[in-house]
């Protein structure tokens, strides 16, 4: 039997490779319909718009406050001075910047029914409210004391704060007696107070906004109005 000879140089012979193609993705572009672009330059009118509505009265609103603001301390300066006639001229011009005020706002109730946005809006009607029954509060005070300003010493001659104990207290008695069968009518306005305070939640402000301190003073004020309650509760007639 005859044997192949079998050759060591001959190599073998490689298969052709084929090279791969690289698959291409399907490009998707995005044209917009003419409906899609109206509805789309419609959304963006509108909240231009609704921008513009709340911008413009917001101003307004800012501008009375601050105006109301300075006012109220106006009137506390003119209290602090026991005068208690430019105290009552204060208070009054006090309840005309506050119902300016709470005209402007109204400007803005139909934010009441947007989300989020009406959250702030009741806030800031609950406050109006408060300050409202607060001025009442203050105006009924002065009312039942001033036809005895005189009696009383206060016309703004002197200081509660520097008088003696004794005189302190007998100013106090007697300016108590005369604000007493007013006290259920101050209770009641109290009440609107803290019920008005007490709806506006300080946690949804941030703790301070420039240098004013807005969730300290929220809480601060809704304390006090409590402790007046309070007061005013215990002085009561029995």
């Amino acid at each position: 039997m005859a044997l192949e000879k079998i050759s060591l140089s001959d190599t073998p012979t490689k298969a052709p490779v084929t090279p791969v193609k690289a698959t291409r993705l399907p490009r998707f572009s995005f044209r917009p319909t003419k409906k899609l672009s109206f509805i789309l330059l419609g959304v963006f009118v509108v909240l231009i718009i609704l921008s513009i509505a709340i911008f413009i009265p917001a101003r307004a609103i800012l501008a009375s406050a601050n105006k109301t603001y300075t006012q109220a301390r106006t009137a506390w300066d003119a209290i602090k001075k026991q005068d208690v006639g430019l105290t009552k001229e204060e208070l009054v011009k006090t309840r005309a910047s506050l119902v300016e005020t709470q005209n402007n706002l109204k400007g803005l109730a139909w934010t009441g029914y947007i989300p989020l946005v009406g959250l702030y809006y009741r806030d800031a009607e609950h406050g109006m409210n408060a300050a409202s029954a607060g001025l009442d509060a203050a105006e009924t005070v002065v009312d039942a004391i001033l036809p005895y300003a005189d009696v009383l010493g206060l016309k703004g001659q002197g200081s509660f704060v520097l008088g003696s104990a004794e005189d302190r207290i007998q100013k106090a008695v007697a300016t108590m007696d005369k604000i007493t069968p007013q006290i259920p009518a101050l209770e009641d306005k109290v009440k609107t107070v803290e019920k008005e305070l007490s709806a506006i939640n300080p946690s949804r402000y941030p703790a301070k906004i420039g240098n004013i301190e807005v969730g300290a003073k929220l809480s601060s004020v809704r304390q006090l109005a409590t402790q007046s309650q309070i007061a005013i509760s215990d002085a009561s007639p029995l």
